[in-house]
């Protein structure tokens, strides 16, 4: 990995946050909905539907920021790297100057 160019070390890291945003996307929608469908069951019946809806919202808010956390971490993640590139970038070219 060392030996590859700057610019392939960027594509690289471009794919691999691509890759982690749209396996989180996928995954949350999938996983929305697979949990919607017991609600949908228990929302039926009408002494309960309330008390389910309040805990799906709740839910749904926990997941929905479980996964915000995930696309942050990843777009922090490649915050970094670009500056690991580039850090190595410079190193090379001042290695090159000499």
């Amino acid at each position: 990995m060392a030996n590859l160019p700057t610019k392939q070390l960027r594509g690289v890291k471009d794919l691999l946050k691509d890759a982690v945003d749209a396996g989180v996307d996928t995954t949350e929608q999938v996983h929305l909905a697979l949990a919607r469908k017991p609600y949908a069951v228990l929302e039926k019946i009408s002494l309960i539907a309330a008390p389910v809806h309040v805990v799906e919202r709740i839910q749904h808010t926990i997941t929905v920021g479980v996964y915000q956390s995930i696309r942050t971490i990843n777009a922090l993640s490649a915050v970094v790297a670009t500056e690991v590139i580039d850090r190595i970038e410079r190193s090379a070219d001042k290695k090159n100057k000499y």
